[in-house]
């Protein structure tokens, strides 16, 4: 599509690649967001926001291989603007298509990138993303000391935020885990 306003376009695309992925139609949505990746003359970040949205579309259709290579497009289009907050995000959804696909300790690396950059930012949103997310993987794989002191840290950093949805997560989370494994009926209520 030529246009004297590229970004636009791209964004464009972008808006309406993600609406069909929102209702389920993802092939329809992954044509218009490879489509925006793609629109010549466009900026690095209008490219960086369509390889988001297309690493979701297809984690959702469950084709890993696409998504993390969308994902890693995305990153190093954020790494050329020097945005490290989309970046920290990237990271945690490289993590989240890794650990669907069991791969574990990879999901981990990534999270504790993602951690490690939101840190260093002060990104607090991204380092609860993290927290959560590897202390989830912790779990899955039977390090469950390690759970729950990331689900804890997690509600800790969540203090300053506020932030309600994560907040219910991380602490059904800990609860679930304390009552599953430790036996902590006690903890688990509070």
């Amino acid at each position: 599509r030529q246009s004297d306003q590229p970004d636009a376009v791209a964004a464009a695309l972008t808006a309406l690649g993600t609406v069909y992925h929102l209702h389920g139609e993802c092939s329809r949505a992954i044509t218009f967001l490879k489509e925006a990746a793609a629109v010549p003359g466009s900026s690095v970040l209008a490219q960086a926001e369509a390889f988001v949205e297309l690493a979701t579309a297809y984690t959702g259709t469950k084709e890993y291989a696409a998504a993390r290579g969308a994902s890693v497009a995305a990153l190093d289009r954020y790494g050329e603007t020097g945005s490290k907050a989309p970046q920290a995000g990237i990271l945690n959804s490289l993590g989240i298509v890794s650990a669907e696909e069991g791969l574990y300790e990879q999901a981990a690396h990534y999270y504790q990138q993602a951690i490690d950059l939101s840190q260093t930012i002060g990104y607090r949103y991204g380092e609860l993303r993290g927290l959560i997310n590897l202390a989830n993987v912790h779990n899955k794989t039977g390090q469950i000391g390690a759970a729950i002191d990331g689900y804890r840290t997690a509600l800790t950093v969540n203090r300053c935020l506020g932030n309600e949805r994560a907040e219910a997560i991380a602490a059904i989370n800990l609860a679930s885990t304390l009552m599953a494994f430790v036996g902590d009926y006690p903890a688990a209520r509070r």
